[in-house]
């Protein structure tokens, strides 16, 4: 058996041997050359938002996953876990969104802020 003759998976990209005709994980037919993956564009986050609490952090990934943006939060399970001095500048939990998306998040909070002072 040669083993320069290599086959893939198209769908999970697994490399196979000679001879072997389908994935054993996704049980579909083996080709000779995968294409290559596109590059991925590098999209930059910036900061939105710190919240002040938890409460306020689900009401503002509640807003955002609304609204369809993509988002992540630093120090979200982590941050409590620090040893040590707790300074918020480092634990602190902060909502990162995409550069493209932060004006629509911008306004999506800043309305929320609005409603929610003007309700205390």
């Amino acid at each position: 058996m040669r083993y320069n003759e290599l086959m893939f998976c198209p769908k999970c990209r697994t490399e196979y041997v000679e001879g072997v005709q389908r994935c054993a994980d996704c049980d579909v037919a083996l080709i000779p050359d995968l294409h290559p993956l596109p590059e991925e564009e590098f999209k930059n986050f910036v900061k939105l938002y710190a919240p002040s609490g938890p409460v306020d952090l689900i009401m503002v990934k509640g807003l955002l996953d609304g609204a369809g943006i993509d988002y992540f939060v630093r120090n979200e399970n982590f941050g409590s876990l620090y040893a040590g001095l707790h300074i918020d500048l480092f634990s602190g939990q902060v909502v990162m969104v995409y550069e493209d998306d932060f004006q629509k998040a911008e306004d999506l909070l800043l309305d929320y802020l609005k409603n929610t002072q003007n309700n205390l």
